[in-house]
């Protein structure tokens, strides 16, 4: 087959076309500057509805579907920085669905508590949330620090699926996972100031299930892959359910490939009254032993430091320095955005500690 001149530049010129498509940026649906702000709309999924912000925010509520946010810096919330789903608190709120979040900055949140170092107690803010009313919420690549609640939490929001993100200075927990299945918590960074934070050691990871009225999802199928983990009170905790929960069991569970440095207490810890089925702890680069207050989890394969543990008076003292809390951070923007279904909470409760 023979192509003359003028069909050889028709093919030239379409794939000239097809080639700046690809390496176009996307342009955003919607672009947000200052003050408090609701995303209602929705996209397809072959289409997201894609916002970014021009100038920093205080807050951003997303009710809509597949809906990315991008490139934010979100700073002074009173509650929630970025928050996805509304029907805890409104239960006729739409369902908000295969959201994604990603590469933002998340600081000085949750203010109602106080600002950080200097937090109290009595709401339960997070930096990113993702709560009742949404499902299959992606959070990636973000950057979230100085907080004074949770710092990137999921509450009765299945698929959820937490990954590459960098974490420091949070009061409560710094990723949360709270009667949600199907979690996925993978390849993020978090690191806690080796002292008390306004009166209270950080967590790292955690998994809970307290109690909501109605709520009976479970937590099956959490996955918790490849963190790591340094000078926080416990690396990553599996905790009991709240009185009252429904279906609180946990089941299906791996824990690997995580590495845990240093640590006022457990590098791993399951609470009693887990009621575990299927639950792996294996692969783990630990400072301190896992270990499980409940019969039936399988911990096997980990390598131990034997490092001692942070002891807030006297003993062995650990100072992180910014360096070390900072590290390089190159957050990927597809040219494409095609995301797969792969994937925070206002209660007064206190979680479930062993």
């Amino acid at each position: 087959m023979k192509l003359n001149k003028s069909t050889i530049s028709k093919v030239i010129v379409a794939l000239m076309v097809i080639g700046a498509a690809l390496v176009s940026p996307i342009t955003p649906n919607l672009v947000l500057s200052g003050g408090n702000n609701t995303i209602a709309q929705s996209g397809t999924s072959e289409n997201y509805f894609d916002v970014t912000c021009s100038a920093p925010v205080k807050s951003i509520l997303i009710l809509g579907s597949y809906v990315r946010l991008h490139d934010c810096t979100v700073q002074g919330s009173t509650s929630h920085s970025i928050r996805v789903g509304n029907q805890y608190g409104n239960p006729s709120a739409p369902l908000a669905h295969h959201v994604i979040i990603e590469n933002n900055s998340v600081i000085n949140g949750v203010l109602e508590n106080g600002t950080f170092p200097n937090c109290g107690s009595g709401a339960w803010g997070s930096g990113i949330k993702a709560e009742k009313g949404s499902s299959f919420v992606t959070i990636r690549n973000n950057v979230v620090h100085d907080v004074c609640g949770e710092a990137i939490a999921v509450t009765m929001s299945p698929d959820a699926v937490i990954e590459n993100n960098l974490v420091y200075k949070s009061w409560a927990v710094a990723i949360y996972s709270d009667a949600s299945p199907r979690t996925t918590i993978q390849n993020n960074l978090v690191t806690c100031d080796a002292q008390y934070v306004g009166g209270r050691e950080s967590f790292a990871i955690a998994s809970g299930y307290e109690f909501y009225s109605g709520w009976t999802a479970g937590r099956d199928g959490l996955r918790i892959l490849n963190n790591t983990v340094q000078g926080c009170r416990d690396g990553i905790s599996l905790w009991s359910n709240e009185s009252g929960a429904v279906n609180p069991a946990l089941t299906n569970a791996l824990v690997s490939g995580n590495t845990v440095t240093l640590g006022y207490r457990w590098s791993v810890i399951v609470s009693s009254g887990v009621s575990p089925s299927n639950v792996v702890i294996e692969n783990n680069r630990l400072f301190r032993t896992a270990y499980s207050a409940s019969s039936g989890v399988v911990i096997r394969n980990n390598t131990i430091f034997n490092l001692p543990a942070i002891t807030p008076t006297g003993g062995m003292s650990v100072t992180i320095s910014p360096t070390t809390i900072r590290p390089s951070v190159t957050p990927t923007v597809p040219s494409t955005l095609t995301p797969s279904p792969t994937p925070t909470r206002t209660k007064t409760a206190t979680p479930i500690v062993p």
